[in-house]
């Protein structure tokens, strides 16, 4: 009897302890599994530096989910996306990806913060060279009106020089423009940017002015991809493609002289504001969003470009929210412009900024979206470029 009861307390106390190495191998299981999901990147687009293809500006890839995984497609503007496979987890917590072009290329990064990662890539028989991805990235919203921006509109307008080369069916795909000699206005403007850069900036301002003017002579009309979905319909013509240029120049003029002349039109009132009468009007225009990525939240800053004399207001409900306001007027023949700055109690901060035809606006945003956002802003609308 003696001997069954030892039996049976050994046997009990094998289950208990299999059943604790079980459990703990689960929680190790859950753990790594957990940290695996938290060091892959979260879907939707991502900026690589430097690009693979060894032009200066970033590259733009898709970060995709599926049943199977993380999966990487490289999707530069202007080119058809290309698959490069899943997002591997190695087991010292980075990930690895690469590609099966020729050379191949292959990155191993890690996690440094929320929409961050750093570490290197390297081509077969090159040796490493550090790399960052991120999605942080202005892609263009911070740069200032150039002569480059000019040229660009005047070498698109070259390309694009008459209905025999004007392409109806685009697609946003420009690999067989050149040698088919057939050219959407996307593509067109695609194609000056590299002749004249020698790469592409999705939203810099002769994209932007260009985009705007299809705004204005289309009365505001909604498109998911306005130039590609104006070129395509039936109703477009090739006068109307000419419009476009000629306004979108104009505007980029327009621009110009705001910047040039800025430092002697601002005024400035520090004091707090308080609300004014009557209800908040938004500016009609066309409209862009710029994320900030931060403690696994995503702020916005929204760019809407609208008619050169159009003046908006700032918002009663955002004055009447804050804990601080410091604002300045500026004021030029027929054109405004305003520019308020707002602390809120918990610490966030907005900003409403309208200029020659463009407003940008963020609302309860930490520090640092705030001053990633303000460097957009300032740097579009600076005179000696980036402050």
């Amino acid at each position: 009897m003696k001997c069954f009861l030892n039996n049976y307390c050994a046997m009990t106390q094998f289950k208990e302890i299999t059943m604790r190495r079980i459990e703990g191998i689960l929680c190790i299981l859950l753990f790594v599994a957990a940290d695996a999901a938290a060091q892959q990147p979260e879907p939707g687009a991502w900026y690589l530096s430097p690009s693979p293809t060894g032009v200066s500006v970033d590259a733009r890839f898709v970060v995709e989910t599926n049943a199977t995984g993380t999966a990487l497609q490289w999707a530069p503007f202007g080119k058809t996306p290309v698959s490069w496979g899943p997002i591997a987890m190695r087991q010292d917590g980075s990930i690895e990806f690469h590609s099966a072009g020729d050379p191949p290329l292959q990155c191993t990064l890690r996690r440094t913060g929320e929409g961050t990662y750093a570490g290197t890539c390297r081509s077969r028989g090159e040796i490493e060279r550090k790399a960052t991805m991120g999605r942080n990235q202005a892609n263009g919203l911070d740069l200032p009106v150039s002569d480059t921006d000019f040229r660009i509109l005047a070498k698109a307008r070259q390309i694009l020089s008459g209905p025999s080369v004007w392409y109806r069916r685009d697609t946003r795909s420009c690999e067989n423009s050149a040698k088919q000699n057939s050219w959407s206005l996307f593509c067109a403007l695609y194609q000056a940017s590299f002749d004249e850069t020698g790469d592409y900036v999705h939203l810099r301002p002769a994209m932007e002015e260009v985009r705007a003017a299809l705004a204005e002579i289309t009365q505001y009309r909604s498109f998911g991809h306005p130039l590609m979905d104006y070129n395509n319909l039936e109703s477009t013509t090739y006068a109307d493609i000419k419009t476009i240029f000629e306004v979108a120049k104009k505007r980029l003029e327009t621009r110009t002289a705001c910047t040039e002349s800025r430092d002697s039109n601002w005024s400035v009132n520090e004091g707090p504001a308080s609300p004014t009468p009557g209800s908040f009007t938004s500016s009609k225009g066309w409209g862009e969003g710029l994320s900030f990525f931060a403690a696994q939240k995503r702020y916005r800053l929204v760019e809407v470009l609208g008619p050169m004399a159009d003046h908006a207001r700032v918002p009663d409900e955002w004055l009447a929210a804050s804990s601080e306001v410091a604002r300045r007027t500026w004021k030029q023949d027929r054109l405004d412009g305003l520019d308020v700055k707002g602390t809120l109690p918990n610490g966030n901060h907005w900003r409403y900024f309208c200029l020659c035809g463009e407003s940008w606006r963020y609302y309860d945003v930490p520090t640092e979206a705030a001053a990633f956002f303000d460097h957009v802003i300032d740097g579009a609308y600076s005179r000696d470029g980036h402050r």
